[in-house]
């Protein structure tokens, strides 16, 4: 299978300038396709992140290559990915890697002050990284009191991220019908860059959060 593999690779790497051939693949409880991206450029210093979609695995030739590059514009170093002996092993992590969601439910309030900043929603990936939906809000008047005057919400990606990068496909907030809370969401993908046999291994596991921000006291 490995022969046969970088013999693809090669081929695919002299006729074509930018080229693929698509594999089925089972993985105990799912199938996805894999993606075998030919690399015409293997002296390049840096590999861009192709497109693909959710239920893809992308396969990219490292060659002479030290960083790849996310669709963000991050550099990762190739010496930071995680390193697999077999495909058996990345099934494994693949199907693993989304670990909990927690609704936060609370916010930081600001004493005297019209603003504040509510962590409603985190959702773990991996050893220890974590998707964070935030809101910021404020409101008509001091130590969250009156009516909420605006609302805005974003995430972040922190923790033991190595190898992995979040990109946000959608966010949202609204009051509701009290008037007093917010409730927002947001969905995205957490991109995972694999190693194993000269190859980078890239896949998707898909994040949606939400929760409420209760301000107005």
């Amino acid at each position: 299978m490995k022969k046969t593999h970088k013999f693809l690779c090669l081929l695919l790497s002299v006729v074509l300038s930018i080229g693929y051939s698509s594999i089925i693949f089972a993985a105990d409880n799912f199938t996805y396709e894999i993606i075998d991206y030919a690399n015409t450029d293997l002296d390049s210093k840096i590999i861009e992140t192709p497109s693909f979609n959710t239920n893809e695995i992308v396969r990219i030739p490292v060659g002479n290559a030290e960083y790849i590059k996310t669709k963000l514009g991050e550099l990762i170093p190739i010496t930071e990915l995680e390193v697999f002996d077999s495909q058996t092993e990345i099934n494994l992590y693949m199907n693993s890697l989304q670990v909990s969601m927690n609704s936060i439910s609370n916010n930081s309030i600001v004493p005297y002050a019209t603003y504040g900043n509510a962590k409603v929603a985190s959702q773990k990936f991996g050893i220890n990284a974590y998707v964070n939906l935030y809101v910021d809000y404020s409101t008509s008047g001091n130590n969250n009191t009156g009516t909420i005057t605006s609302h805005s919400p974003y995430t972040t990606f922190t923790g033991f991220t190595n190898g992995m990068s979040w990109e946000e496909r959608h966010k949202s907030s609204r009051i509701t019908s009290s008037g007093k809370d917010i409730y927002a969401t947001a969905s995205g993908e957490v991109v995972s860059y694999l190693l194993i046999d000269g190859l980078i291994e890239m896949g998707r596991t898909p994040a949606n959060l939400s929760g409420y921000a209760y301000v107005i006291r």
